[in-house]
């Protein structure tokens, strides 16, 4: 299971103001496996990683801070239950981060040095409904995330922090299993 995201966002903080417009990377990879329980019920669980890149450099907040780039990797455990119902499917998921590394890229700026951390306490819930419709399957989905803060080092920690996430991802088979040469 894979996904790629590009979007744009704006960061608020209390200390640091805001920044509009931001752009945003997020690669997620995951391998899952799981018994299918009944006949609408699947569970699954695995291994995921998650990859971030906040461009912020050369960006002032509305405080005058000065903004700069930061990559997280997030490696977690999903625990997923997948029902089918209501015409569609139902998707819960909660992931576990046992394991997280934060680089804030600060050595742009004169007298400051790249910041790299750990920041390893943290979950992922996740919920989301897929319909199918004319051969496209749309499903609008919510993602919540909670990090607690990272190690302190001389050079600073990465505050504890919880992003919102709401969308609607639009999919399209291109292959189908019970036929290996039908691609749509």
């Amino acid at each position: 299971d894979t996904g790629l995201q590009l979007l744009t966002q704006s960061y608020w903080s209390n200390s640091s103001g805001t920044i509009s417009d931001k752009d945003l990377d997020i690669f997620n990879i995951r391998a899952l496996y799981g018994p299918k329980v009944s006949d609408r019920l699947m569970i699954k669980s695995g291994i995921g990683y998650r990859y971030l890149y906040d461009y912020g450099k050369n960006t002032t907040s509305t405080t005058g801070a000065l903004g700069y780039d930061r990559e997280q990797e997030y490696y977690y455990i999903p625990l997923i239950a997948e029902l089918e119902g209501i015409g569609g499917i139902i998707k819960l998921e909660y992931d576990y981060i046992f394991l997280g590394r934060h680089t804030a890229y600060l050595g742009y700026i004169a007298g400051y040095e790249d910041v790299p951390l750990e920041n390893d306490d943290g979950f992922m819930y996740k919920a989301s409904y897929k319909k199918a419709y004319k051969g496209l399957n749309f499903e609008p989905y919510f993602e919540f995330i909670s990090v607690e803060e990272s190690d302190v080092t001389p050079s600073g920690k990465e505050p504890s922090n919880t992003t919102h996430e709401i969308g609607m991802k639009i999919t399209k088979a291109i292959y189908n299993a019970n036929n290996n040469n039908n691609f749509k």
